[in-house]
């Protein structure tokens, strides 16, 4: 049993598993290059002016003074579950994408919460905060991490607030 479970493991290797992500980024690379996807300038030019107006109301529910929170039940925020960098980073990159709207100070809300969610000590992000503003760790997940550096790289490359 013990073979045959590692014999049936051999694909699920790290090296495997490298090889099969390459093959489906090059498939997805070609069909790409066949049917090309409308890019932000295509957005910039109006192409998809047809679009119906984006509805952030939930965006504006799940969010208070200190983030966006991490989970909802249903519409309502649920409050006991906190908030976490990762989603505080997502929340980031939206508000900066919708640039030129009526919610800009959402972005400076994100942005101070990564702030926050930075411990000079480690040199990383924490990721999970309580309702009751108390940081779970002292450093975050990779993937947190990682996220968080993506959205304040989205914000240098999508603003022309120096702030």
């Amino acid at each position: 049993m013990r073979k045959r479970a590692y014999l049936h493991s051999r694909e699920t290797t790290w090296p495997r598993i490298a090889v099969s992500y390459m093959a489906s980024f090059q498939q997805a690379r070609v069909e790409r290059m066949y049917r090309p996807h409308p890019t932000r300038d295509a957005i910039s030019i109006g192409i998809l002016d047809d679009l119906p107006a984006l509805n952030t109301q939930h965006l504006l529910s799940m969010t208070d003074d200190t983030g966006i929170l991490q989970h909802a039940i249903f519409s309502l925020p649920n409050c006991l579950e906190g908030y976490t960098t990762d989603d505080n980073a997502r929340a980031l990159i939206v508000a900066i994408l919708m640039n030129g709207s009526s919610h800009a100070g959402l972005s400076r809300r994100y942005m101070t919460f990564l702030w926050h969610a930075f411990n000079d000590k480690t040199g990383r992000f924490r990721n999970f905060l309580t309702y009751d503003r108390t940081w779970l760790e002292e450093s975050g997940s990779e993937d947190s991490h990682g996220r968080a550096l993506w959205s304040v790289g989205t914000v240098l490359g999508n603003t022309k607030d120096a702030g």
